[in-house]
């Protein structure tokens, strides 16, 4: 089992992830609602993917990548996002992000890009990638 920390401000999303990730090879070790809890979460249980909302109120999930950056943490991250704002795709690649998954994307996409980055590959829409290379 692939250890698994999942971090949206919304209960549904995160009740709908733990759904999806049920009867998989991925485990949640926790669901919290914030990015201050998920920094202080991955701390305790070193989950091996965390997956963030990038908007959340207090620390967003932009800022817990950039801090466990800025601590040399090189874990796994997918970001889930609604929309992503030019500024937000820049910062989000910068930091080293792993994958970025829309929030009205399919169940199959959420596990796709588990099993694509936990193998050490990226899970980021060619769309997106292309947009942050014009952007660079």
């Amino acid at each position: 089992m692939i250890s698994v920390l999942v971090a949206d401000d919304h209960g549904l999303i995160r009740a709908g992830i733990e759904a999806v990730l049920k009867d998989s090879q991925f485990h949640i070790v926790a669901a919290v609602a914030s990015g201050e809890a998920a920094l202080s979460e991955i701390e305790k249980l070193d989950p091996a993917i965390v997956v963030l909302d990038i908007d959340m109120p207090g620390t967003t999930g932009i800022q817990a990548l950039q801090s466990l950056r800025g601590n040399a943490d090189k874990r796994t991250v997918i970001m889930l996002v609604d929309t992503i704002t030019d500024r937000q795709l820049l910062a989000v690649m910068r930091a080293g992000i792993q994958g970025i998954v829309c929030k009205s994307s399919e169940a199959e996409t959420l596990l796709e890009a588990l099993e694509n980055v936990s193998r050490g590959q990226k899970a980021i829409n060619a769309g997106l990638l292309q947009r942050a290379l014009d952007l660079s």
